[in-house]
C-alpha cells in the first residue's frame, strides 16, 4: 500500500527517512522491502498552475516513526505508483 506523504522540504524529509537517504549517493528508491518516489513539489490546475505547499513524496514498506507526522491521506491522489491505487 502507499503512503503519501508531505513534507515542509526536502531536507525535512531527508532527516525523517534518513535510512533511504545518503547525502553522497541521494534517495534509495528501492530495495526488497520498500520504494519510495520523491516528488517534489506539486502544482494545482489552476491557470495557470501555482505550487502546493510542502514537498512530496510516494513510499511503499514500513514507514519509520519519524515520517508518520508527514501522512496524507488524499481523496484523489496526483502522483502514484504504476500499477498501485
Amino acid at each position: 500500500m502507499t503512503t503519501f506523504l508531505r513534507f515542509p522540504d526536502e531536507a525535512t524529509a531527508q532527516t525523517a527517512l534518513a535510512d533511504f537517504y545518503d547525502a553522497s549517493y541521494g534517495w534509495q528508491t528501492a530495495s526488497l522491502v520498500h520504494a519510495l518516489d520523491p516528488i517534489g513539489t506539486l502544482y494545482d490546475e489552476a491557470d495557470p498552475p501555482a505550487p502546493i505547499a510542502g514537498w512530496h513524496l510516494n513510499f511503499i514498506g514500513d514507514l519509520p516513526e519519524a515520517a508518520q507526522a508527514y501522512v496524507l491521506t488524499p481523496v484523489s491522489p496526483r502522483v502514484v505508483f504504476a500499477g498501485t491505487s
